[in-house]
C-alpha cells in the first residue's frame, strides 16, 4: 500500500484551477462559413436565412425531410428556435463573425461561437419588440433572454408562453467590460406541460357569425371582433397586435391601413387631413389622407383606403415623394415606416339576414343581428407569423365528474401497467359470472352493470 502523509488514498482526483482573467472565463469554438446552412450574413430578425452575431444556433441532424426530400441542412448549424423540442437545442451564441477576405482569417470566413461563459454581445442582439418593453422578464426583470419561439436564433426578453413552445433561457445580462452577459443554456421545458391538445378544426380568418345584439353578454370571444372593428398592428406599448390575420389571413385586402411615414423635412400641422398622393413617371401610385402629424418627429400617420393595400410595401420606400393637398412635395426618409392599425369595413344596411324575427312571449318580435369576423391575434405581440392557437394543456392532477374512452383506456403506476383497461374488465366480469355458474349452478342472474355490453 502506498504510503501517505495527508491522509490521501492513492487514488487521487483531478483538480483543474482556472485564474479568470480579461480574456473571460468562456467556452467557444470556431466554425467556417460554410458551415452554416443558407451560408454567409444576413440581418435579424428580417432575414436570417444566413448568419449574424447574436443568433443562437443548433446542428442539424436530420438527413430526410418528411416530405422525403434530402435535407440541404443536414450535418451544418443552422438557427435554433423554441417552436418544437426539436428545433430547440442550443450548441452556443454567435458572438463574431469574421468575413472571407479578411486577413485575419483567410478566404473562407468564420463565425465564433460562445458555448457557455462570458460573451461580448453587439448592441441590438437582444429583442424587447416581441413582447411588452419597460415590464419585467419571466425571471424577474429583463436580464434573462430566452429562445424565441417565433423568429429563428432570436434572443428575447420573455419566454414564450403558448402550449408546444419551448422555454429556455440561454443568455444572462452580466456586464463585465469587455463582456455583455453570459451564456447560460439552461435546459428548456415545454409551456404547457406533457400533454397538449389544439383545436385543429379552428375556423380560417375572416370566417364570419352573426349573434344578436343588445344582450347583456359579451359578445366578442377570443378571436372573434366586430365587423367595422380598429385593431392594431403595432406592438410598441404592449398592446395585443393582429398582423397574422392583417397579412396572412388577408383581411389587409379589405380594410383602411394607418401607416405612419417618416420624412426628411417637418410636416407643418396644417397637413392633417389633407389628402396625400404619391405618382411615379406620371402615374398615380398611391392617395391616402393624413390623420395625424408630428412636426418634431417628423412624420405623418396617413390612412389608405382597401384598394391601396398591396401598393403600400412596393412604393412606401425611402427617398419616394408624396404631394399634399396644398401642392408642397415631400420626401420620406430612411426610417422604415410602421403599420399602426387596420379598420375592418362596416356591414352594409342592404345586406340580407341583418335581422331575426323571434317567438317571444307568444309574439313575433325583430331582433338585429351584430356580425363577427374571425380576427386571431398574433401568438406573440408585434410578431406578424403565426397566430394564437386555441388549446388546451391538461394538469397533472385533474378531477372529472364523467368520462367516455370509444377506443383504448391505459392505466399504470410504479407496480401496474394495464394496456386496455375496458378488456381488462370485461375479463375480469366473464370470471365472475363463470365464478357464480360453479358455484350457483346455471340461471343464476348477475346484476353487475359492467356486464353490459355494446
Amino acid at each position: 500500500m502506498a504510503s501517505s502523509t495527508n491522509n490521501s488514498s492513492n487514488i487521487s482526483g483531478n483538480l483543474n484551477i482556472q485564474t479568470i482573467t480579461s480574456s473571460g472565463a468562456r467556452l467557444l469554438m470556431t466554425v467556417p462559413l460554410s458551415g452554416f446552412s443558407g451560408g454567409g450574413i444576413g440581418t435579424c430578425p428580417e432575414k436570417c436565412d444566413g448568419i449574424t452575431a447574436g443568433l443562437a444556433i443548433r446542428y442539424d441532424n436530420v438527413q430526410t425531410l418528411d416530405s422525403g426530400d434530402s435535407n440541404p441542412s443536414y450535418g451544418k448549424y443552422i438557427v435554433a428556435q423554441a417552436d418544437a423540442p426539436a428545433n430547440s437545442e442550443v450548441v452556443g451564441i454567435i458572438e463574431d463573425v469574421s468575413v472571407a477576405g479578411d486577413p485575419l482569417v483567410g478566404d473562407t470566413g468564420i463565425a465564433t461561437i460562445v458555448m457557455s461563459g462570458q460573451i461580448n454581445l453587439a448592441d441590438g442582439s437582444l429583442y424587447d419588440s416581441y413582447e411588452n418593453p419597460g415590464q419585467g422578464g419571466a425571471a424577474g426583470g429583463n436580464d434573462v433572454y430566452f429562445l424565441s419561439a417565433a423568429t429563428g436564433g432570436i434572443l428575447q426578453n420573455l419566454a414564450p408562453t403558448e402550449p408546444t413552445q419551448v422555454i429556455k433561457p440561454i443568455y444572462q445580462v452580466a456586464p463585465d467590460s469587455p463582456w455583455t452577459g453570459q451564456v447560460v443554456n439552461y435546459i428548456g421545458y415545454q409551456a404547457g406541460g406533457e400533454l397538449v391538445a389544439e383545436d385543429l378544426q379552428a375556423l380560417p380568418v375572416g370566417a364570419m357569425q352573426s349573434v344578436l345584439s343588445g344582450l347583456d353578454t359579451k359578445a366578442e370571444r377570443e378571436g372573434w371582433v366586430k365587423m367595422g372593428s380598429e385593431l392594431n398592428l403595432d406592438g410598441e406599448f404592449g398592446k395585443d397586435t393582429y398582423g397574422y390575420a392583417y397579412e396572412t389571413g388577408g383581411l389587409g385586402k379589405i380594410s383602411e391601413t394607418v401607416v405612419r411615414c417618416y420624412f426628411k423635412t417637418a410636416p407643418t400641422a396644417s397637413m392633417v387631413r389633407q389628402i396625400f398622393k404619391m405618382r411615379i413617371d406620371g402615374k398615380l401610385k398611391l392617395t391616402a389622407q393624413a390623420t395625424n402629424v408630428s412636426v418634431g418627429d417628423k412624420y405623418v400617420d396617413l390612412k389608405f383606403q382597401a384598394s391601396e393595400y398591396h401598393n403600400l410595401g412596393t412604393h412606401i420606400t425611402a427617398d419616394a415623394y408624396f404631394a399634399t393637398g396644398s401642392g408642397a412635395l415631400i420626401q420620406l426618409s430612411s426610417i422604415s415606416a410602421k403599420y399602426l392599425r387596420f379598420k375592418l369595413p362596416t356591414v352594409s344596411k342592404n345586406t340580407s339576414y341583418k335581422y331575426i324575427t323571434l317567438l317571444i312571449n307568444n309574439k313575433d318580435v325583430k331582433k338585429s343581428l351584430v356580425w363577427m369576423c374571425n380576427a386571431p391575434k398574433d401568438e406573440i405581440t408585434g410578431d406578424w407569423t403565426s397566430a394564437r392557437r386555441v388549446a388546451l394543456s391538461v394538469s397533472q392532477d385533474l378531477t372529472i365528474k364523467k368520462i367516455t374512452v370509444n377506443d383504448t383506456l391505459k392505466v399504470e403506476n410504479d407496480n401496474v401497467d394495464i394496456s386496455n383497461l375496458a378488456d381488462m374488465l370485461n375479463a375480469v366480469q366473464d370470471d365472475i359470472a363463470a365464478l357464480k355458474e360453479s358455484v350457483n349452478g346455471k340461471g343464476t342472474i348477475t346484476t353487475n352493470a359492467y356486464l353490459a355490453k355494446k
